[in-house]
Order: structure tokens, then C-alpha cells, then sequence
């Protein structure tokens, strides 16, 4: 599957161009799911779909902060 950039996959999510960009070739295109009708950030929601959802995102990976060296 073609990687995904969080602006693409909000950008195809909410049709802000006249066309599609992303990997799901227009499928969904101006679907604007969200869960409920609830008010939600889109590019969270997105995060949360099936990994078979072409405009599912990676969830976001914390890192462990490096320790700092005190002088």
C-alpha cells in the first residue's frame, strides 16, 4: 500500500481540491466520516480506522524523552 500523509488523508477526507490525491483513488473522497456526528479532529479519527482503510494513519509513536546531562 502507497504511504499516506496525514494531509493527504484529511485533505481526500474532506474534499478541500477538486479531486482526489491519496491512495483510495476517489472512493472516498469527500466521505467526512466521524464517529457518531460527534465533533472530532479528523486526522485522530482517521488514526482509529482498520489498517485495510486506505486512509488509515499510523498511530502516533511516543518516544522516550533522552535524559539530559545536569551541569
Amino acid at each position: 500500500m502507497r504511504r499516506l500523509s496525514a494531509r493527504q488523508a484529511v485533505s481526500c477526507e474532506k474534499a478541500t481540491g477538486p479531486r482526489c490525491r491519496c491512495r483510495c483513488l476517489g472512493a472516498l473522497h469527500g466521505a467526512s466520516r466521524t464517529s457518531g456526528g460527534e465533533q472530532v479532529d479528523t486526522e485522530s479519527y482517521l488514526r482509529t480506522l482498520p489498517e485495510e482503510d486506505p486512509h488509515h494513519l499510523k498511530p502516533w509513536i511516543q518516544l522516550p524523552l533522552p535524559k539530559l546531562a545536569v551541569a
